[in-house]
C-alpha cells in the first residue's frame, strides 16, 4: 500500500484538519478515541490523554505506544500598518 493511497489520506487528513493546540486538544482526542474503538476499550482523562487498552490474554509483553496530539498555536496580539 503506498504511503499516499486512499486508505493513509483518509485516516491522515482528518487528524491533520482537528484543532490541537497544546491545552486544547479536544478535537484531536475525540478524533482518535473514534479511530481506536476496534481496538478495545478506550477512555480520556481531564487532560485530553487517551488510553487504548487492547481486550485479550494479559500473558506476554506489553507495548506502549506515546504520541503527542498537540500543536504548536500563536495568539496575534496587534497587527500595525
Amino acid at each position: 500500500m503506498s504511503l499516499y493511497s486512499d486508505s493513509y489520506k483518509s485516516l491522515i487528513e482528518p487528524l491533520s484538519n482537528a484543532r490541537g493546540v497544546a491545552g486544547f486538544e479536544h478535537e484531536v482526542a475525540r478524533l482518535v478515541m473514534d479511530l481506536a474503538q476496534d481496538f478495545g476499550e478506550v477512555e480520556r482523562d481531564q487532560m485530553q490523554n487517551v488510553y487504548v487498552r487492547r481486550a485479550g490474554n494479559s500473558e506476554g509483553p506489553r507495548i506502549l505506544l506515546d504520541a503527542h496530539m498537540d500543536e504548536v498555536g500563536f495568539i496575534v496580539q496587534m497587527i500595525l500598518d
